[in-house]
């Protein structure tokens, strides 16, 4: 299987904060945190652009990401959610293809 890295390499790569799932208020600067750290990880092979969203903003489908990464001009778009259950983070994502608006990784 292509590695994230290999298959976003040369694109521009939209990362929309994620959003909060879990309705706990203090918790949302984690979605701003998560989307940093995507992009840290993918700005050697990719231009990375994050696209800010009010954290208690819900989470996006998978058509809205699209557009947004298409408004970014962005070939592919990650987005998603956290959820907070005590000590504990779950985290979801997506990697989209801005073209198609195919979910290509989850």
């Amino acid at each position: 299987m292509t590695s994230l890295n290999e298959m976003v390499a040369g694109s521009r790569v939209s990362i929309v904060t994620f959003g909060n799932i879990s309705g706990v208020a203090d918790s949302g600067w984690f979605g701003d945190g998560i989307a940093e750290a995507v992009a840290a990880d993918l700005s050697p092979a990719a231009d990375v652009v994050i696209d800010r969203r009010d954290a208690t903003a819900p989470v996006l489908d998978t058509a809205d990401a699209a557009s947004r990464g298409r408004d970014a001009n962005a070939r592919w778009v990650i987005h998603g959610g956290y959820q907070q259950q005590g000590s504990q983070i779950r985290i979801t994502a997506r990697l989209i293809d801005t073209e198609s608006g195919a979910v290509v990784r989850a």
